[in-house]
């Protein structure tokens, strides 16, 4: 019986993940130029990319990298350096620099 208008709760929330979605874009174009130590989780076969996290991103939580790379030369787990060239909402991309 004492909640707020679902309206109001709806408001807030949309407030609150721009608010987000602009410290993330701020802190990831901050990135570019970098070098950073990804983990690799994978390779997108339609997009023909690889992707992983960096030591601040966890799984299924935070953004990826996607890096590009020849297919078939990291497996799941490989550390690679990427140097970063580009910042999405969320997700960071650049070339494997190993």
């Amino acid at each position: 019986p004492d909640q707020i208008d679902e309206q109001v709760k709806q408001d807030r929330y949309d407030i609150l993940m721009q608010t987000q979605l602009t410290n993330t874009e701020e802190l990831n174009n901050s990135e570019i130029g970098s070098e950073i130590t990804v983990i690799t989780d994978g390779y997108d076969s339609v997009a023909e990319i690889y992707f992983g996290r960096s030591e601040a991103d966890a799984p299924d939580v935070d953004g990826k990298v996607y890096f590009r790379a020849p297919k078939g030369k990291y497996t799941f787990g490989d550390f690679v350096k990427v140097k970063i060239d580009e910042a999405l909402d969320y997700d960071l991309i650049g070339d494997a620099i190993n």
